[in-house]
């Protein structure tokens, strides 16, 4: 199937586009990349669809999922959680 072929390209296109911008560090951009390949895949398994298109549909799906996990994962390690300061004020002593 000459489709099918066309298909994995551009779904092969978009998922390096995607880990590409993850190796930059541009994970909003990566995200959006990931995210429309598990729409997509979804798409394509349907019910009334092709037992080929479903199956490749759940492939994308998986692949995107996993990706995604990795990337908060990459991008939760880097964050700094900094106090807001309001547990750190000392308060003057209580007047009697």
């Amino acid at each position: 199937m000459k489709e099918l072929r066309e298909v994995k390209e551009l779904v092969a296109a978009v998922f390096q586009a995607g880990l590409d911008a993850a190796a930059k560090g541009k994970v909003d951009p990566a995200r959006k990349h990931f995210a429309s390949l598990q729409q997509f895949g979804a798409a394509l398994d349907q019910p009334n669809a092709l037992s080929i298109l479903r199956l490749e549909g759940r492939a994308i799906q998986k692949k995107a999922s996993g990706e995604l996990q990795q990337l908060w994962a990459r991008a939760s390690s880097k964050v700094e959680v900094k106090p807001s300061g309001a547990h750190d004020r000392i308060l003057p002593p209580a007047r009697e």
